[in-house]
């Protein structure tokens, strides 16, 4: 009777357990309001085949992350469009006159839309979005994708805050002969990647330090010829998600021995980081081990998921500089070098108690 007992808790133990276990799905479609019934399509349609078990689970993976993600988008985006046309349209301009012509691209901010993923996708353009990336599993390079990196690198249908656009036929379109003849001799993804860098590299780029007021449509970035390294990370991941290679965004906020940050491309392999970008003056791999002079001290990476060790997610009540308060983003520092633990002793005692330090060094 005591061992009937014993079990019974302990089956009573699980169940409370399980029970408490948070609904993230159920939350979202919760946050959704109005837009619930799209998103319960886009449920339904991928429950309905068992052969879509996949797509099912990545449906939910992309619409319980959804909430943390949304669109900066402009009613004039056509007038907004054009004049960053007549940037690119400026030909042998140097960069002083490319930053003098990017100050003059005008938007009044007072008209900004923030529009959450979660109240605005549709059911059609997710599950476009989803066939089109799951298409790319079928590539040989993409094999010994790991579920996680397909998720988070492959899958998703945003890089960051830019407007909604089913992007994936345009570059597919563009790149579709390539891609085929990569799939002919069994490319590796090092090759895929190299070969992809050097198709896209535009004719004549002129790197400047300022960007654009507003992100904008994926589309836009197959006109580029003006950016910076924002824009160069971003037309990548485009390319490479359309490959079906879990490329991802990584950056530095700050170097370590000089002013200003830095963003690139990189495809992990064994635990390391092989860094490169579109127009690329070194070889493939290259990017970072090239830059001698820089050094880096801390590297981020831009995710789809939330990161359940980012801070804002830790210390939800704390007041935490806007850099570090997108839960979106992960520390992939040790694919680069060996980070260091190291213990700090406060000179000063603290004006507010908190649970977190930063370390900065004045200018």
């Amino acid at each position: 009777m005591m061992k009937t007992l014993r079990y019974a808790c302990f089956i009573l133990f699980l169940l409370s357990c399980r029970e408490k276990q948070p609904n993230y799905l159920e939350e979202a479609l919760i946050l959704a309001g109005g837009n619930r019934q799209e998103l319960e399509k886009i449920l339904q349609h991928y429950r309905q085949n068992p052969a879509d078990s996949l797509k099912y689970k990545a449906a939910v993976f992309l619409i319980e992350n959804m909430p943390k993600h949304q669109s900066v988008d402009y009613p004039d985006m056509d007038d907004y469009y054009s004049q960053i046309r007549a940037v690119y349209a400026v030909k042998d301009k140097t960069e002083e006159q490319a930053i003098s012509l990017i100050r003059q691209v005008a938007v009044n901010r007072q008209n900004i839309i923030r529009t959450d993923d979660i109240r605005a996708i549709c059911a059609a353009f997710l599950i476009n979005q989803i066939d089109r990336a799951f298409e790319t599993r079928d590539y040989p390079w993409a094999q010994s994708i790991s579920w996680e990196e397909f998720c988070d690198q492959v899958l998703p249908y945003r890089v960051t805050q830019e407007p909604l656009e089913d992007w994936r036929p345009l570059y597919k379109q563009r790149m579709e002969t390539l891609i085929d003849s990569l799939v002919s001799v069994n490319a590796s993804d090092s090759l895929v990647c190299a070969t992809l860098m050097a198709f896209f590299k535009p004719n004549s780029f002129l790197w400047v330090n300022n960007g654009f007021p507003l992100p904008f449509h994926p589309s836009l970035y197959l006109e580029m010829n003006t950016g910076n390294c924002n824009d160069l990370t971003l037309f990548t991941q485009y390319v490479m998600r359309t490959a079906g290679l879990p490329v991802s965004y990584d950056f530095t906020p700050q170097w370590g021995n000089r002013y200003l940050g830095h963003e690139w491309n990189a495809i992990t392999i064994n635990n390391k980081a092989v860094t490169f970008q579109i127009n690329d003056i070194v070889p493939f791999g290259e990017h970072i081990p090239s830059r001698t002079s820089n050094k880096l001290t801390k590297v981020y990476r831009r995710m789809f998921s939330v990161q359940a060790e980012s801070l804002p997610e830790q210390f939800p009540e704390e007041d935490i500089p806007h850099l570090f308060r997108s839960p979106l983003i992960r520390d992939v520092s040790e694919y680069y070098f060996k980070p260091f633990d190291i213990q700090v002793d406060l000179v000063y005692s603290l004006p507010v108690r908190k649970a977190v330090a930063y370390l900065m060094e004045q200018i």
